[in-house]
């Protein structure tokens, strides 16, 4: 449900289409809005299941910004796109590693669609337990880029 909701072209949809059974006892739970006569497709119930829903499927692509940049990225998905950010952070070997390579996607994302798209890493990063750890490393390791990187972090800081 979330590859539609993120308008995905059916050659980049990796889920099958939930079967009746399942959505019948996502609907018992409360995740799936109940059955609409006036509409083909299930809805989630709520924004925070469709958020979590499409953050998973974000955070298991092969690349977060090229799946966004494929749906034609909308602004509902920013907030999923921060969460899959977490997951990716959380999970990685290095996260100082992952946290540049965030970056650098998002910037791309960014120039190719709206700036604040480049905020979506470092929003994340508030998040994480180890914060504070990851930004000195992204200041320290990216010198040249530093004061950049120190305006957009204040900024983020500030939108909070």
């Amino acid at each position: 449900m979330s590859e539609t909701e993120l308008e995905l072209p059916e050659a980049d949809r990796t889920s099958p289409r939930p079967d009746h059974a399942a959505l019948d006892a996502l609907r018992a739970d409360l995740l799936v809005a109940p059955e609409n006569l006036r509409k083909a497709e299930p809805e989630f119930a709520h924004e925070e299941v469709r958020r979590f829903a499409t953050s998973v499927r974000l955070v298991r692509s092969p690349s977060i910004t090229e799946t966004l940049k494929t749906s034609g990225p909308m602004r509902w998905s920013m907030s999923a796109a921060k969460l899959a950010c977490e997951g990716k952070l959380t999970g990685a070997d290095d996260p100082n590693t992952e946290l540049a390579a965030l970056m650098a996607q998002f910037d791309a994302l960014g120039d190719g669609s709206t700036a604040r798209w480049k905020d979506v890493p470092l929003e994340a990063v508030l998040e994480m337990p180890n914060a504070y750890d990851l930004l000195r490393h992204i200041l320290d390791a990216g010198a040249a880029d530093s004061d950049d990187i120190l305006a957009t972090f204040v900024r983020v800081v500030s939108l909070h």
